[in-house]
């Protein structure tokens, strides 16, 4: 079983890789996840530490390393390999096989992947999400916003899902043997994939990709109404290759397990012993409870 803590959580901290998991294996973890927008140099650093065999990597987040240029980095191309510009949408997946490469480097067997967005406005979603916050959720107007941005994702959706059709046939001839893509569920509504589009990708690409499920990021899309409890892990929880544990409130993820409202005993039936299972926490989340997450997850025995 692969127990991680993703380098999301302190990547910021410290320009060294080997700080980086310096900290993390103080905490008790051998394995990590390698999370996106790392940078060249701390990316060089932990495949430094896998060679000598003090760090194992259990996966990589996509785009690993971020795209630096003139000093500023470009962390928002990962998510656009369902671009309708079709310059874009190729550099996106050049970007992504960039990650793949890093991920053969230390055998890491899943890449995380986003699969970018339909393009609609985010002004709908900011206000269901401020709803959320003040406690309306349960009003006319909050059903009403929500089902017109359903209306407005699926009216959009067609063209998206030829792009990332593509972009996934261009990505599967890179993996190595045994390595998987995992398609994450996301945060806004308007992100690819839905609950239909898993699906049909999941059933076209079975040998090489696997659903990814975000504990955070399904509670989020509940509390606005648009998916039942427990409906994505229980639909996808067959063809699960891994997990990323955080706690969420409301519209708020990314917490520490415990201290939040997600309800963890769903994924118990579907966490196999060859399923990946990765803390991943803000930076603002204190080692303490980073201890206390990991503790508790053992107690709910889903690691």
């Amino acid at each position: 079983m692969k127990v991680s803590l993703s380098t999301k959580w302190n990547i910021t901290k410290y320009t060294s890789g080997i700080d980086i998991i310096k900290e993390i294996k103080a905490l008790g973890f051998d394995c990590i996840e390698l999370g996106a927008n790392s940078t060249k140099k701390q990316v060089e650093d932990i495949i430094t530490l896998y060679d000598a065999q003090k760090i194992e990597v259990s996966s990589v987040h996509n785009i690993c390393p971020v795209v630096e240029e003139e000093g500023k980095q470009h962390i928002e191309i990962g998510d656009r390999i369902a671009s309708l510009d079709e310059e874009e949408r190729r550099l996106a997946v050049a970007y992504s096989k960039k990650t793949i490469e890093v991920a053969k480097r230390v055998n890491a067997k899943v890449v995380v992947i986003h699969l970018g967005q339909v393009d609609i406005p985010m002004t709908y979603q900011l206000i269901l999400s401020q709803m959320v916050k003040e406690g309306s959720s349960n009003n006319t107007s909050f059903a009403m916003l929500r089902t017109y941005l359903q209306e407005e994702r699926k009216r959009n959706a067609k063209g998206h899902l030829g792009a990332i059709r593509r972009s996934i046939e261009e990505l599967i001839p890179c993996l190595s043997e045994g390595m998987k893509i995992g398609l994450e569920n996301r945060y806004w509504y308007h992100e690819i994939p839905s609950h239909e589009e898993v699906r049909m990708l999941l059933d076209k690409y079975s040998d090489h990709v696997g659903y990814w499920h975000d504990t955070g990021h399904a509670h989020v899309l509940e509390v606005y109404g648009l998916y039942k409890k427990g409906e994505l892990i229980h639909a996808f929880g067959d063809r699960l290759i891994g997990v990323h544990l955080h706690d969420a409130i409301n519209a708020g993820d990314h917490i520490g397990v415990g201290k939040g409202d997600v309800d963890f005993s769903s994924l118990h039936q579907y966490m196999q012993e060859d399923v990946i299972r990765v803390f991943e926490y803000n930076p603002n989340v204190t080692a303490e409870d980073v201890v206390k997450g990991k503790n508790r997850m053992k107690q709910m025995d889903i690691i």
